[in-house]
């Protein structure tokens, strides 16, 4: 190695290391005077703004219009943080870690300018709530300058590699359990090597030691800890691996072995399990990549699969159960609701790498889904070609099924944008009238809308829309609002698929700001 080149890289390990930045440590932190307990200052997270309404729904369609590319999810609050993990502590807070970067805490904490959650980063920061909306930071609950034992070296790592090869050292996605009278925290590094911290006061905000201190422990990276409902606690990590924790929770009981699944899944990350009666449900994050018209869309998504008969496998019926969820962790409030974390930005999501929450759905049979923010839209359909004026509002269509939409092959709601099928199909071609009322005229009425072949869509027998395209995302199609007018409705479709996977969503909006 040259010379020159080696300086630079004790130059950058130095300027790396959090006690070298100004006011990084938590000895450094200002006082603010707000809320001290157990010599401990925990600072406000200024609340985000709620996301603006776009448009007034005149028209429904099952994918919301005005939420984040049609999942309902709630941003914590504005700070750069991937891999969010919260935990319902048994106390009255919800306590959250995460990957962080430099611009992750807010004023006067601090992190080390080089800090980017990829390369390089200054440790562990915690959260806490007691509603899920109001979020307080403690800071760092854990620095590699202050705690680390052996994850405190930088070293080359294959996976993150610098413009310049330099050595590397970055907590990703750690996870913060409540297990056996106390406080874990599961982490990895981006060079590889998996670390499991004890609190040794019984506290979340620690002091936090390594279980091993001469070494990582085996694995790659993203830990996650599973307690099952007899008190046996569950080592999960990269490569679909499983192994059971000792009782005393020191190490591992028993060597690394692979979780059965049926098929066998293709690449994932940020492997966690919960329990649902009898059902291990396993869960991670991973990409899906879909071509449309030569088009390529990929999301990042929690997939499922579930096994009723043992925590090792089989596990079945792999699905994407959370687009766009990323790296999450699923849990419980303390009313009893269901949530998913998520930070992604996704394809036409205006929204940053943030922590958030989706609320989702979680059957008896261990099925998860987002949890709908309005009931979902009843169309009258039929796969029999109409005859008569079939586009009117006086036909009759009461011998038509009365469905709720979305319609097509629910396969689609695995592939893409989100989608969100209702009603499955499976013909050629589907006839669709639906009727609704209006008080007053829209200024920029528009139609909300992904189809995945030829469709054409009359608003009181004025056609209004016809394309031939198979859409990779959903759209908006402004209207002449002379179509429309005060009371009664009627919107009147038929649509051919052309693609493998059938789908057709159709909904109408009015663009002026509310």
């Amino acid at each position: 190695m040259k010379k020159k080149h080696l300086t630079g890289l004790i130059i950058l390990a130095s300027l790396s290391i959090p006690g070298c930045a100004e006011n990084n440590t938590k000895d450094s932190y200002v006082n603010t005077g707000e809320n001290i307990e157990n010599n401990i200052k925990w600072y406000p997270v200024p609340q985000p703004a709620d996301k603006p309404i776009d448009a007034t729904i005149i028209l429904p369609a099952a994918r919301d219009y005005n939420s984040y590319s049609g999942v309902p999810l709630r941003v914590l609050f504005n700070n750069w943080v991937r891999d969010p993990f919260i935990l319902n502590a048994p106390d009255e807070y919800y306590y959250m870690v995460g990957t962080p970067e430099s611009t992750t805490l807010p004023a006067p904490l601090k992190s080390s300018p080089e800090s980017n959650g990829w390369w390089y980063n200054d440790g562990i920061p915690l959260w806490r709530s007691k509603n899920l909306k109001d979020w307080e930071t403690m800071g760092y609950v854990w620095t590699f300058e202050k705690d680390a034992t052996w994850s405190k070296e930088f070293k080359l790592s294959p996976n993150t590699q610098t413009p310049n090869n330099d050595p590397v050292r970055c907590i990703w996605a750690p996870e913060i359990h409540y297990l056996k009278g106390t406080y874990w925290i599961g982490y990895s590094m981006n060079y590889g090597g998996i670390g499991i911290l004890k609190s040794t006061s019984g506290k979340p905000e620690g002091p936090y030691v390594d279980i091993k201190t001469d070494g990582p422990l085996p694995g790659h990276i993203d830990v996650a800890l599973f307690e099952d409902t007899d008190g046996t606690v569950y080592y999960l990590c990269d490569g679909y691996s499983i192994a059971r924790m000792k009782d005393d929770m020191s190490g591992l009981a028993e060597p690394l072995r692979k979780l059965k699944f049926n098929p066998t899944p293709p690449w994932g990350e940020g492997i966690n399990m919960l329990k649902v009666g009898e059902k291990y449900v396993w869960y991670n994050s991973s990409n899906t990549f879909t071509t449309i018209n030569g088009k390529e869309a990929r999301t990042y998504d929690c997939f499922s699969a579930t096994s009723s008969g043992s925590i090792y496998g089989p596990y079945n019926n792999r699905h994407r159960a959370i687009t766009y969820a990323g790296h999450n962790n699923i849990f419980k409030d303390k009313k009893g609701n269901w949530w998913s974390t998520q930070f992604h930005p996704q394809p036409h999501m205006e929204k940053a790498i943030e922590p958030a929450l989706i609320p989702i759905e979680v059957s008896p049979e261990g099925a998860l889904s987002i949890k709908r923010s309005y009931p979902r839209p009843i169309w009258y359909i039929t796969t029999t070609e109409p005859k008569g004026n079939w586009q009117s509002m006086y036909f009759k269509d009461t011998k038509w099924d009365k469905k709720e939409g979305a319609f097509g092959n629910p396969e689609v709601m695995n592939h893409g944008t989100f989608s969100d099928v209702g009603s499955e199909y499976s013909s050629d071609k589907l006839w669709m009238r639906k009727d609704f009322s209006i008080d007053t005229l829209p200024e920029q009425p528009a139609l909300f809308l992904r189809h995945t072949g030829s469709v054409n869509i009359w608003i009181n027998k004025k056609l209004i829309y016809s394309s031939e395209n198979n859409l990779i995302e959903y759209t908006k199609e402004t209207i002449n609002k002379e179509c429309l007018q005060i009371g009664n409705n009627i919107i009147a479709v038929v649509f051919e698929n052309k693609a493998p996977y059938s789908y057709i969503d159709i909904g109408l909006v009015d663009c002026a700001k509310p």
